[in-house]
């Protein structure tokens, strides 16, 4: 009679479990993804343009706010970023900029073609006059639709916004530190799931990318979100706007291309009243990129954040720097006879 050694049966119902949970893991997974794929074509329009496709999704009522989102970003990206402002009376109009999910790469390239395919959405909306938001790597197409179509524009607040060509050899961008990080659609979907099951162990995890901060500042930061329901849900917003990443790579490839050979926007030709907030501790956009952005553009206003790292609308004066932006945008559009009809 043939003895089966003990070790090979453990080894074997080991590689029947393993086999398994992967098994259904996958399954969850792709269930999830099919879900979130769902969330995403429900939670927005396809607009046809000259230009091409755009997605792009309408929050709130009163005054048009378009956001340029960053990236890997999409019009999801674009609702966390602006969202606060629907609580304050604006409408967001949030495209996916060309690249992102549902909108080809071939709608427009360049910042300037951005600007061009945003003008032909607000003509297909039927929008006379926006405010406008540009954030992180959208602030060139912010800043080339401000300039191009001045005016039909209210006012322009860039926040944590590239503006000019990066020289920073010794620092890899973010969006390419995330794609390296998350790496694909299941790392991305991990951690959409810690922020919504463990918010604490997200955030602690998203710190470092954002400020060269301390420890017990990036302890500090962390808490002020988890204690501010509002700032806490924007936080799970963006977490969720990573996700599904394969579809924001082929947007997120371009923008980094894209400022790698930035021509130089000439800042002085804007007239728009302009408002530039900026982290301190920002760790990509350096803080004189936002000073100099200021200098450049007439009349325009500088707001740096002590202590705030790229995401300046969150952690201990999250608020305040909410509250800044709303009465600016406030300041500038209730001039208007339109906003106030």
């Amino acid at each position: 009679m043939i003895r089966r050694h003990p070790f090979l049966r453990v080894a074997f119902l080991c590689a029947v479990a393993i086999l398994l949970v992967s098994g259904l893991a996958s399954a969850w997974f792709q269930s999830w993804k099919a879900g979130r794929i769902v969330d995403l074509h429900t939670g927005a329009e396809i607009a046809d343009l000259p230009s091409g496709k755009m997605e792009y999704s309408l929050h709130g009522e009163g005054v048009p706010v378009v956001v340029f989102h960053s990236a890997p970003g999409g019009y999801d990206q674009g609702v966390a970023i602006g969202g606060f402002l629907t609580d304050a009376g604006f409408e967001i109009v949030s495209p996916s900029r060309p690249g992102y999910l549902r909108t080809p790469l071939n709608s427009g390239p360049s910042p300037a073609e951005q600007a061009d395919a945003v003008s032909w959405l607000l003509e297909e909306l039927e929008v006379d006059r926006v405010a406008v938001l540009g954030f992180g790597h959208g602030g060139p197409a912010a800043l080339e639709f401000t300039r191009k179509y001045s005016p039909r524009i209210h006012a322009l607040v860039l926040v944590s916004a590239i503006t000019t060509r990066l020289d920073s050899p010794d620092t890899t961008p973010l969006p390419l530190q995330i794609l390296r990080t998350l790496r694909n659609d299941f790392r991305s979907c991990l951690f959409v799931e810690m922020a919504r099951r463990l918010p604490s162990r997200a955030l602690a995890a998203a710190a470092p990318f954002l400020s060269p901060g301390s420890p017990v500042e990036e302890s500090a930061w962390g808490s002020a979100v988890l204690q501010d329901s509002a700032q806490l849900d924007d936080f799970q917003q963006f977490a969720n706007a990573l996700s599904p990443l394969s579809l924001r790579e082929t947007g997120t490839a371009n923008d980094l291309l894209q400022v790698e050979s930035l021509a130089l926007i000439p800042l002085a030709d804007i007239r728009t009243p302009t408002l530039v907030v900026h982290g301190a501790m920002d760790r990509f956009v350096p803080q004189a990129m936002a000073q100099a952005t200021a200098d450049s553009i007439p009349g325009a206003e500088l707001l740096i954040v002590p202590g705030g790292g790229h995401l300046p609308t969150l952690g201990n004066q999250g608020d305040s720097v909410r509250e800044r932006i709303v009465s600016f945008l406030k300041q500038h559009t209730l001039k208007s006879p339109e906003a106030a009809e």
